[in-house]
């Protein structure tokens, strides 16, 4: 199964129980790897990673940023919530 990665995917990430914020953080994107829009990583031939761009951290410091977003849960917040914080 992919890593929900795209933002125009709040859909899918909410159904595997991740935040919008959470799936942005634990994209494989950030390793520079082209994630299609189910969350998939676009593979060549021999089976490696498609690389978008220069990665923004590397596969370790991937692994630990996931791991500790996995172990934060999130709260949604309503809309009455969000009002009587700006009220």
């Amino acid at each position: 199964m992919g890593t929900p990665c795209s933002f125009n995917q709040s859909a899918t990430a909410e159904k595997l129980g991740f935040s919008m914020k959470q799936a942005v953080l634990i994209s494989r994107s950030l390793l520079g790897e082209y994630v299609r829009a189910i969350g998939a990583v676009a593979r060549n031939y021999d089976g490696t990673p498609v690389m978008r761009s220069e990665p923004v951290l590397n596969e370790e410091e991937w692994t630990k940023l996931s791991e500790a977003v996995a172990s934060v849960k999130y709260k949604k917040r309503t809309r009455a919530l969000r009002r009587r914080r700006w009220a």
